[in-house]
């Protein structure tokens, strides 16, 4: 039967998972890599899944952009496969919305069909302030996934603002040197 993840992605196409809670910066995070400008007036939350291919340089990127709401976030779990990266986000300025984060996050760290893909967390609205302790948090939860042994992780943390299109270059060069290949 073999493995349909190869023919459907080249060795210059990188599928990268964008996960998170509802209202975490997601969505804007894509269109941010992908040049677009963001309109605030205008923002549609996802319902389920969009799929955008970016052009990175010499690669593709395909994200998914996949809804957040506890109830969708069960179908996450169905695009593992053939996942190179995730950039996982987080509202660093709403301690309110930050345990449904972390709980989300431990849930993805704890997925043995991810233990090879490359994770960065993208703490986002660093333009209106991020919390320490929201950042302290996430930074030991990832310490602790990325201790050497059966269950390492290869993991990353990056503060940034999609207001102010700020750290999204950082997060696509840490995962275009992490990313393993299909």
């Amino acid at each position: 039967m073999g493995n349909n993840y190869e023919k459907n992605f080249s060795k210059k196409q990188r599928k990268i998972l964008v996960l998170g809670i509802e209202k975490s910066g997601k969505t804007c995070f894509v269109q941010c890599v992908n040049g677009k400008e963001l309109n605030e007036n205008n923002y549609v939350e996802t319902n389920d899944l969009d799929i955008i291919d970016v052009k990175k340089d010499k690669f593709w990127l395909q994200f998914y952009d996949f809804a957040g709401c506890e109830r969708k976030r069960i179908f996450w779990r169905h695009h593992y496969i053939g996942a190179q990266g995730i950039v996982f986000v987080v509202d660093g300025s709403s301690m309110e919305s930050f345990q449904d984060s972390l709980d989300a996050l431990q849930q993805l760290l704890k997925e043995r069909n991810l233990i090879k893909v490359p994770i960065c967390v993208f703490i986002n609205k660093s333009d209106i302030k991020v919390e320490g302790e929201i950042k302290n948090k996430v930074e030991d939860l990832l310490k602790d996934a990325s201790i050497p042994g059966e269950n390492h992780r290869i993991v990353n943390n990056i503060q940034g603002s999609n207001k102010l299109k700020q750290g999204h270059q950082q997060v696509i060069e840490w995962l275009a040197k992490t990313m393993v290949e299909i």
